[in-house]
């Protein structure tokens, strides 16, 4: 009975006090507050590192040192590493735990350094932010580092050398077979360690596959002789030009190549001239023969003519003017003169042919093909000498076969009696007269209207004058339209000959300008693995053909070069070595197209006549990437055993 009246007494406090009642009160004592956070303390194993190591040996083991965190926070910590000093290869910091981490201090290869004591320092920041504004209590963490490379085995520095220091390589595009390339790299000293050798080439690089012996090198102790033979990229696949690359070698105390030998890398360049085929991008005809002079062709009769000095011995050419059949190179008929002829042109029509005589005042005119017709009096200059007018340059008149316009030069090479126009033989009232007495003849090209020409004038003291004119063609005979003065420029520009195509003008020396207004717009360069004479590019002949979006250029470095280039952007495009260049210093060499694929020009033994695809082959594929391994080969290099 007892227990039970306790449990009703209980029960009846409840109740009341559930409702409130009873006479109780309420205890409204706010909870104490939690007890402060900690403050995070980091701290490290160590703060001073000391290591030793000889040249011989490898790098030391890298020092991790450990950093613990006391009362981390709930949230993340962060930090920042920086390290500077000789002593130290790198750092790294890795977490293992909310409240502890491992710093990594990487040393350098010994020899690397060379003997001697090296100090570094490495600052460890761990922070509450991710920017380290606020450092956690003991940060920033520091160690110094102090590293000293002995030489007790007195190896002396690494060295290396790499032959051949230049590769280069010359074929042509009809080859399908790859080049072998070889190269040497010789190791002197090399620590007990080893070394690591590596090869890169760029991703457009020449070098398909490699291969290599490694043996010790002959009287060096410490030495090894690597020997790479490497397979190149074939000529078929580059097309016609030149190509440059290079293979890079990389002597490294770590696989990475982050610490290199001294000396290293070496960069061997490698050079590949790929020229057109004979009989693959064009047929090559030449008619044999001294004294060619100058070359015109007959559109209509589909034939070439050339005029020839006299006097060149067993030349079927000598003093005459003669046809040539281009595509065979067969002489056909032949008009022969008392003299030596120094100039030709042809009428558009293929009705009438001029050539201008080489020691007499007069141009001699025949009809096609080849009948004498009439002679063309130039009489003399009316200088107190009178020397005879002789022709540097004949045009006959588009569309006006009985109409020439002749460049007139004197005999013993100095000095112009300017420029004039003929109606068969009659000269018209107005001319270009000389500009002085130390003038040369002009230059000149038809435009781009029937009566409009362009001519080069220079004269190179008393006075001094260089210019290119437009002139306009009438009945009176010519007259100066417009007149651009080039001598700001004459300095680095010889402009020597010059040739109108769309709006510009193509100079001999190269250069391009705008025909309205005389600007530089361009240069034709001849690829500068060409070299130079005397230090000078020597450009023979500049012919633009923008019926196939061309310009070639005859060029000679010993030998004799045909080059293409691109119309729009003048970017090279492909190159005929023509042999050794048979040079004759008495005779003017011109260039022309034929045909609709086909280009012919005279020099020294007589004209040689191409025509093929070469016309408008496009660029080589090296300037893109065909697929070779930037990395060639990377190998670790050992001490050769010795017994």
């Amino acid at each position: 009975m007892r227990n039970s009246f306790l449990y009703l007494m209980v029960a009846a406090c409840l109740v009341l006090g559930g409702c409130g009642g009873g006479g109780g009160t309420t205890d409204n004592t706010a909870p104490p507050p939690p007890p402060p956070a900690l403050t995070p303390i980091v701290s490290l194993s160590a703060n001073v590192v000391q290591v030793t190591a000889d040249t011989s040996q490898g790098a030391p083991t890298a020092a991790i040192l450990d950093v613990s965190v006391a009362n981390p926070p709930t949230g993340q910590l962060f930090y920042q590493l920086t390290y500077s000093g000789t002593a130290i290869a790198s750092a790294s910091f890795a977490w293992s735990s909310s409240s502890s981490g491992a710093l990594t201090v990487d040393f350098p290869v010994p020899a690397a350094l060379g003997a001697g004591t090296y100090q570094g320092t490495v600052q460890l920041n761990i922070c509450e932010d991710a920017a380290c504004g606020k450092p956690v209590s003991g940060a920033p963490l520091s160690v110094q580092v102090s590293y000293t490379v002995t030489n007790n085995g007195s190896l002396g520095p690494v060295t290396f050398t790499v032959t051949p220091p230049f590769a280069s390589y010359t074929d042509v595009t009809a080859t399908t077979t790859p080049q072998q390339a070889t190269f040497d790299v010789a190791v002197y000293n090399l620590p007990a360690a080893g070394l690591f050798l590596r090869l890169t080439q760029p991703t457009s690089g020449f070098v398909t596959q490699l291969s290599y012996v490694e043996e010790p090198l002959f009287g060096a102790q410490t030495g090894v002789d690597v020997e790479f033979t490497a397979s190149l990229v074939s000529p078929a696949s580059l097309g016609s030009g030149y190509f440059n690359s290079s293979v890079t070698f990389e002597l490294c105390y770590d696989q990475a190549c982050t610490q290199q030998v001294q000396g290293s890398p070496v960069v061997e360049p490698i050079d590949y001239t790929v020229y057109l085929t004979k009989g693959k991008e064009y047929t090559l005809q030449t008619a044999a023969g001294g004294g060619v002079t100058d070359l015109a062709y007959d559109g209509a009769g589909q034939r070439l003519y050339a005029s020839a000095l006299a006097g060149y011995l067993n030349s079927p050419f000598t003093a005459a003017i003669t046809q040539i059949n281009p595509a065979t190179g067969a002489l056909g008929t032949q008009l022969t003169f008392a003299e030596g002829l120094a100039t030709l042109a042809v009428s558009d029509d293929g009705s009438l042919i001029y050539a201008g005589s080489a020691v007499d005042p007069v141009v001699h005119r025949a009809t096609l093909p080849l009948s004498a017709d009439i002679d063309i009096p130039l009489g003399s200059s009316g200088n107190p000498q009178a020397q005879p007018n002789i022709a540097a340059q004949l045009l006959v008149a588009p569309g006006a076969p009985h109409t020439l316009i002749a460049a007139l030069r004197y005999p013993s090479g100095l000095g112009t009696g300017g420029t004039w126009v003929f109606d068969d033989a009659t000269p018209r009232a107005q001319g270009l007269g000389s500009l002085g007495p130390n003038a040369s003849p002009d230059s000149l090209s038809i435009g781009s209207t029937a009566t409009t020409l362009y001519a080069y004038r220079y004269s190179y003291q008393l006075p001094f004058v260089e210019a290119l004119d437009q002139v306009a063609l009438g009945s009176g005979g010519l007259g100066v339209s417009s007149s651009i003065d080039l001598t700001p420029t004459s300095a680095t520009d010889a402009v020597v000959g010059i040739a109108y195509a769309g709006g510009m003008i193509y100079e001999q020396s190269g250069y391009v300008r705008d025909a309205a207004s005389g600007a530089i717009v361009g240069q034709l360069q001849l690829p500068p693995q060409m070299g130079t004479v005397l230090g000078l590019p020597n450009l023979v002949a500049v012919l633009p053909d923008l019926a196939n979006q061309r310009v070639f250029v005859l060029a000679t470095v010993e030998h004799l070069y045909l080059l293409t280039y691109d119309a729009a952007t003048l970017a090279f495009r492909s190159i005929i070595d023509l042999g050794y260049d048979d040079f004759d210093p008495m005779l003017h060499t011109h260039m022309l197209t034929w045909g609709s694929n086909g280009v012919a020009f005279n020099r020294g033994g007589g004209v040689q006549i191409l025509a093929g695809t070469f016309i408008s082959i496009p660029a080589g594929t090296a300037q893109v990437k065909h697929g070779a391994r930037p990395v060639l080969q990377t190998m670790r290099l050992s001490r050769p055993s010795r017994h």
